[in-house]
């Protein structure tokens, strides 16, 4: 199925690869976990597409849910075992759901996360961006890194969010991740057309972040605040307001 028409006519061919699925790490801040809600949990529904699909996504929590859980205790349990954490030591099954073993379950998993390579991530062809509890700060490190984005679907936005577009830039994904397997096994078939993506998306991001454009950016944004003040800026430090003499 394509999901888009080309409108690139030159090729070019993919290095080696090294993975082909999309691998992410994160931790559970995206949402406030309640019984009746946890099942909306972007991060929560990405580690299940994980486990439906393991040979397009690789994804995990890269913590704990105690972060901001507000989960019962046999339910957050639970989402462990659902997520084949392996059993915690001196944890038996017949022992149930109880605060002192979801504690175990915590330490265990987050012991076993420590261990995973965090360039791994980097290294993959493919990066996921997803949000937090605002706009993903990966966003930007992604696209220099040379990676074919799947980026989710997103209410928030910063200042240079409008220039990468859909298809053009990155590979858009519902916000309910519907479509996430569908779109990596697109990526797996069309290698030349994912390669066009991820370059157009790399070389518009080298040009944004070069340094000159970034401070272009800065400058412009502190002017148009300027113009907004009440009051004229002097271009010396007033007395006692800009000036600050460090501690001995």
């Amino acid at each position: 199925m394509d999901f888009r028409e080309s409108t690139i006519t030159t090729t070019h061919l993919l290095p080696p690869l090294t993975l082909n699925r999309v691998y992410w790490r994160g931790s559970p801040n995206d949402f406030v976990y309640e019984p009746d809600n946890v099942h909306f949990a972007p991060r929560i529904k990405l580690v299940d597409e994980s486990l439906r699909h393991p040979e397009l996504i690789d994804a995990q929590l890269s913590s704990s849910l105690n972060l901001l859980a507000m989960l019962p205790a046999e339910d957050e349990c639970k989402l462990y075992q659902r997520w084949n954490v392996s059993t915690p030591p001196g944890v038996s099954p017949k022992d149930g759901c109880t605060d002192e073993n979801v504690e175990k379950y915590r330490g265990h998993h987050e012991a076993q996360q420590k261990s995973v390579n965090n360039e791994k991530e980097s290294s993959s062809r493919y990066g996921l961006n997803l949000d937090g509890t605002g706009f993903s700060e990966r966003y930007a490190a992604q696209l220099l890194n040379d990676q074919l984005i799947f980026k989710v679907d997103t209410p928030f936005f910063n200042f240079y969010s409008r220039f990468f577009l859909p298809y053009k830039h990155y590979i858009p994904v519902k916000y309910d991740l519907s479509d996430l397997s569908e779109k990596v096994a697109w990526a797996n078939e069309h290698v030349e057309e994912s390669h066009r993506i991820m370059t157009q998306g790399a070389r518009l991001a080298h040009s944004l972040f070069h340094p000159d454009e970034v401070f272009c950016y800065t400058g412009l944004a502190l002017a148009a605040f300027g113009r907004l003040l009440g009051y004229e800026v002097s271009g010396m430090p007033r007395e006692g307001v800009d000036q600050f003499e460090p501690e001995d």
